[in-house]
């Protein structure tokens, strides 16, 4: 039952969505439906006006990004939330607390190749973001929500920027982490 309202333009009326783990969800509609905005509240960085989340079967407050993550809510955005002057390392290691790099290797170096890695990301460390293309900014940002071993990860037009080759890798991904129980 969740609602947005941007002054008098309602985003979002009453919406109900259940995702249950290892399902793989698509959300369809025109520009201005209201997908974004959904996915937003769902990941805690937009507060609804009213209705209510409940997250593995118990109700969640006042969700926050910090508690989204705590949860175990990872989001992509269609525009990646990376600092372009920044190389690829410093940008996972602002994203990522060092416990979720620690749990794949102690070596924080040996654990970011590791997360490009899962997602195919033909870079290196210490590339400067804004050298990047579009898409390996994209798949760097995956990288960076893959890194919290999300139960949600919400994507937010996620083929967008991938060329054929790139989207099948991506599905492939999704389906390795569905398999694996986490809800898509």
């Amino acid at each position: 039952g969740v609602s947005k309202h941007y002054d008098a333009i309602a985003a979002l009326t009453d919406v109900s969505f259940d995702v249950l783990p290892g399902e793989v969800h698509a959300l369809l509609g025109e520009n201005g439906a209201g997908k974004s905005t959904l996915m937003n509240v769902a990941s805690g960085s937009t507060t609804p006006d009213g209705g209510s989340m409940t997250f593995d079967g118990s109700p969640v407050g006042q969700l926050t990004p910090a508690i989204a993550q705590e949860l175990g809510i990872a989001i992509v955005h269609q525009h990646p939330a990376l600092l372009p002057d920044m190389t690829v390392a410093e940008n996972i290691r602002l994203a990522v607390a060092s416990e979720h790099l620690r749990r794949r290797d102690p070596d924080s170096s040996v654990a970011m190749r590791s997360l490009l890695d899962d997602v195919h990301f033909l870079g290196h460390l210490e590339d400067s973001v804004s050298s990047l293309s579009v898409a390996r900014r994209h798949l760097l940002e995956l990288a960076k929500a893959l890194a919290v071993s999300p139960r949600l990860l919400i994507l937010d037009e996620p083929t967008a920027p991938f060329s054929q080759d790139s989207v099948e890798l991506l599905f492939t991904s999704v389906r390795s982490l569905a398999a694996a129980g986490t809800a898509v």
